[in-house]
């Protein structure tokens, strides 16, 4: 039995006073919907969130998702444990499975780890329960040790931004993140509370396992007060980052849909390099895209030529920056090709499946399949490429007097699926 008891208003422990004052803000009707693994940390978010939900009289709901990727006895008997924790505390539990070896179909096709790919699966889980429940806020019970941790897998990556980690961004909460896995574990036990263990995580075959049970243990053992300095440098970073946030409010983006931002091309290009960074990462949070997106892709914005990810869809016109967020069922559908590009000079493009150069020609030579042919001095014109056929829209419509060619070559990669 899960011992039941109320927080009293005048003795808290340091845990319960950080969730109440992470949660604080949220209006009394919203709806919370609870990512819960049956892990240490989300059974004592659960744990913590109920109490709190009774004294306010706060609807929560919880959504647990089993990804299938350990055995099928030991996925189940989490999920199990999850779904009678929260009978027993009369709360709402929302399931699913995947379906065995889903997840690491979905990493090959979308090219990404496995842990990515999960992530990616289990956040549309999440977005698409509280849509159903009409749930206003999600909450992830990551800690203090998951944003140190963060801290350094981004820059291992390359990354020397902030965490990523704040307790409230958008509509996601995370109320456990000034609390540290000892805090959590201490709860706990104090409280006789069960959670489940995935033995997984004691596992080194993940970039982030690797960290936690090996660099992080190092870093204890070698460099004492590592963990106040790396959190004291994110927050000078985090001090940076807001400046810019707010500078960020002087330079407008339309959106034209839910699904689409659109950037002025002269206005945006006239820019600082930072500001411009910073800008269409505003415009992916805007568009509540999930999956990272790398730096090489940023980079290659501002290098003119159009992108696609799993999630995004970057192209120019004639005036403008067009920033489109996939519909699922877009991204889903199987083949499905897309490039855009604004070709100024001879050069390359590697995309997931084709290679497309824009070479210099001597000569204008009979058109041949996967080759088009255009005038050097209709230099710039937009490029689109479906997989299957190349189009050029020019912006300039000069005489044919230049003898001067560019040669468009489009290899496929006969690999992608």
């Amino acid at each position: 039995m899960l011992q039941s008891y109320v927080m009293s208003k005048t003795k808290k422990t340091s845990i319960e006073e950080k969730l109440i004052q992470s949660l604080a803000s949220l209006p009394l009707d919203a709806t919370l919907l609870l990512a819960v693994s049956g892990g240490a940390d989300s059974i004592c978010m659960l744990s913590l969130c109920a109490q709190y939900a009774k004294l306010r009289n706060q609807k929560i709901i919880v959504a647990s998702l089993n990804h299938n990727l350990r055995s099928e006895k030991e996925s189940q008997k989490d999920l199990d444990f999850v779904k009678d924790f929260c009978k027993e505390l009369g709360i709402l539990c929302l399931v699913k499975t995947a379906e065995p070896g889903f997840i690491k179909k979905l990493s090959a096709k979308r090219k990404k780890g496995l842990e990515e790919a999960a992530r990616f699966y289990r956040y549309a889980f999440l977005e698409d329960s509280a849509k159903e429940q009409g749930a206003s806020y999600i909450l992830t019970a990551h800690n203090k040790n998951d944003k140190l941790e963060t801290i350094l897998e981004r820059f291992l990556q390359g990354s020397l931004a902030r965490s990523g980690m704040e307790i409230m961004r958008g509509n996601y909460v995370k109320p456990l993140l000034d609390c540290s896995r000892d805090e959590i574990e201490d709860y706990l036990e104090k409280n006789n509370i069960a959670y489940c263990i995935d033995k997984t995580n004691a596992e080194t075959v993940f970039l982030r396992n690797k960290i936690r049970n090996r660099l992080v243990v190092f870093l204890n053992t070698y460099f004492w007060g590592w963990q106040k300095a790396l959190l004291q440098g994110a927050k000078k970073q985090a001090i940076d980052e807001d400046f810019f946030t707010e500078l960020l409010d002087s330079y407008a983006f339309s959106m034209r849909d839910a699904k689409t931002a659109v950037y002025e091309k002269e206005a945006f290009f006239s820019l600082h390099k930072a500001i411009q960074t910073r800008l269409l990462y505003k415009s992916f949070s805007q568009l509540s895209v999930h999956s990272r997106i790398s730096y090489a892709v940023i980079e290659q914005i501002l290098a003119k030529q159009g992108i696609e990810t799993d999630e995004i869809i970057v192209f120019f016109d004639n005036q403008n920056i067009i920033v489109q967020k996939k519909d699922k069922r877009e991204f889903a559908r199987k083949g499905k090709k897309n490039f855009y590009a604004i070709v100024e000079k001879e050069c390359k493009f590697i995309t997931n499946y084709a290679t497309i150069s824009i070479d210099r020609a001597d000569e204008k030579t009979d058109y041949v399949k996967g080759q088009v042919i255009a005038y050097k001095k209709k230099l710039p014109f937009a490029l689109s490429y479906d997989g299957e056929n190349a189009k050029l829209d020019f912006f300039h419509q000069e005489a044919e007097a230049d003898k001067k060619y560019l040669q468009l070559r489009i290899e496929n990669k006969r690999d992608y699926k």
